[in-house]
């Protein structure tokens, strides 16, 4: 009986990180920025029990945000190369 349970609980406490890792494994995939403020709410989660921090980092890591930056950096760029034309 002693094994049985020493067993069925590492079986839970296996299951149980394996869960909270779900959103970081998600995230290996997007940029660094993204996989470090995921790691951090599955962390808080982790620690505090709070499951809106877990949460909060499955949708983080589910849905990518769209690139804002790309499309300014093209139009600086842009802008950049008519101001040294006009020279």
């Amino acid at each position: 009986m002693i094994f049985l349970v020493v067993g069925v609980i590492l079986l839970l406490g296996i299951a149980y990180f394996t869960l909270h890792a779900m959103p970081e494994k998600m995230a290996h995939q997007g940029n660094s920025t993204q996989l470090q403020l995921i790691s951090i709410l599955a962390m808080l989660a982790l620690f505090t029990h709070n499951n809106v921090f877990w949460v909060g980092a499955l949708v983080l890591a589910a849905f990518r945000p769209p690139d804002i930056v790309t499309p300014l950096q093209n139009i600086a760029q842009s802008l950049n190369s008519l101001v040294n034309r006009e020279r």
